[in-house]
């Protein structure tokens, strides 16, 4: 019997052990462990779709009797897409956008899309430049690895890193993301 073929065989025999079994024997589990969970936590090489809700908007942080007019840039991998601009609305009003808005990368590399984030803004539209309001941040494999590859219906607290104190909430912003690789089951 080839080396190959012993361990293959004491894999097959650790799989039917019950879990303490596998436990108490110590020097084996990591290699139970690498077994069962082989490939999992990768990202895919190819073409993927990034779904990006954007729901609504609340409690952003305005100069007093003033008014911002929002909208929502979402950035991934070198593509850029953004949302309709609202205007004139105050620090306490609640936004409604219910926008769908979609980014696709072709051929992506895996180790490009292990790397991949999304970013979402929300600035406030300018004439000539648009003031940023608040941000937030994900790993494209946080979203990925979620169950359907789907993060629904949450409440970003945005922060301003431009701003004194960045660490101050500007506005909250509630979305749904999903990230499908080609092959993969959409919801």
């Amino acid at each position: 019997m080839r080396k190959g073929e012993r361990k293959a065989k004491k894999k097959k025999r650790l799989l039917k052990l019950p879990v303490k079994t596998i436990r108490r024997q110590g020097k084996y589990w990591s290699t139970v462990y690498s077994f069962l969970f082989r490939g999992v936590g990768e990202m895919k090489h190819g073409d993927y779709m990034i779904h990006v809700f954007i729901e609504k908007a609340k409690e952003i942080q305005v100069p007093e009797n003033s008014t911002v007019d929002p909208i929502v840039f979402v950035e991934s991998m070198g593509l850029k897409t953004f949302s309709s601009a609202k205007d004139d609305i105050g620090g306490l009003a609640e936004i409604s956008w219910n926008e769908h808005l979609f980014i696709e990368p072709r051929g992506v590399d895996k180790k490009d899309a292990e790397k991949g984030k999304i970013l979402i803004r929300l600035m406030d539209k300018g004439i000539f430049k648009d003031a940023m309001i608040g941000q937030f941040e994900f790993d494209l494999s946080f979203i990925y690895f979620m169950k359907d590859h789907t993060l629904l219906h949450k409440w970003l607290a945005l922060s301003n890193p431009n701003s004194e104190n960045f660490s101050e909430i500007s506005a909250y912003l509630k979305v749904s993301i999903s990230v499908a690789a080609s092959g993969d089951e959409q919801i």
